[in-house]
């Protein structure tokens, strides 16, 4: 008997990490029921959906009135597959199991700061938020890792009261470290050239 030679679909089924039951569960998603902007924005920043089409699927039933997504990864929380969700107010790590359901989220007004870092085939991000750390591991593709942190450093800042103490956050605080931030988010969509603009000039203000 010769040997199979391993398939794509079996190099994504490792990387997720679901059981057989879990998989075949996921895969009989349709696309059609997965809401057409979401949809959308998956296939922009997920490399495969695999995984994380139940958590596509449901999501909009978690979102607030009127929340917009604006970038999507999978990762692991926890020892847990799920999807994460990048919004216009928070950071949502959503998990649709057979038997459970988890939500985790992360609101940029809580978030005090936040690492990210790559490795070969996924990143990985560390949230710091009300006193807590949460790594949330696998992130991929890898490159979702650094635009989830560029603009949670930049919501970061944002949300910080004017006058509030420097050691109420550890976002980067310096200009050239934002105007990078900023730059980049731009440069990945993330945000339009008027949203830029303005808050280029806020920063510049702030010199």
């Amino acid at each position: 008997m010769g040997f199979r030679k391993k398939s794509h679909d079996d190099e994504e089924s490792a990387e997720v990490g679901l059981s057989e039951a879990e998989l075949a569960e996921d895969e009989a998603v349709p696309d059609s029921d997965i809401r057409s902007d979401i949809m959308k924005l998956a296939n922009e920043k997920l490399r495969y959906k695999l995984g994380v089409r139940k958590e596509l699927k449901n999501l909009p039933s978690l979102l607030h009135e009127n929340e917009q997504v604006l970038n999507l990864a999978a990762g692991q929380y926890d020892g847990h597959q799920g999807l994460l969700a990048v919004t216009d107010g928070r950071l949502l790590f959503f998990e649709k199991g057979m038997v459970r359901s988890r939500q985790e989220d992360f609101p940029y007004s809580k978030i005090s700061s936040i690492q990210t870092s790559t490795r070969m085939t996924s990143g990985e991000l560390v949230v710091f938020v009300s006193g807590n750390k949460a790594r949330i591991k696998s992130v991929m593709p890898k490159q979702r890792a650094n635009e989830i942190g560029d603009y949670i450093r930049i919501r970061i800042h944002d949300a910080l009261a004017p006058g509030a103490p420097a050691e109420a956050s550890q976002a980067p605080s310096g200009p050239a470290e934002r105007l990078r931030s900023l730059q980049s988010m731009r440069d990945q969509g993330l945000i339009s050239d008027e949203e830029f603009e303005a808050k280029r000039q806020q920063i510049l203000a702030d010199l």
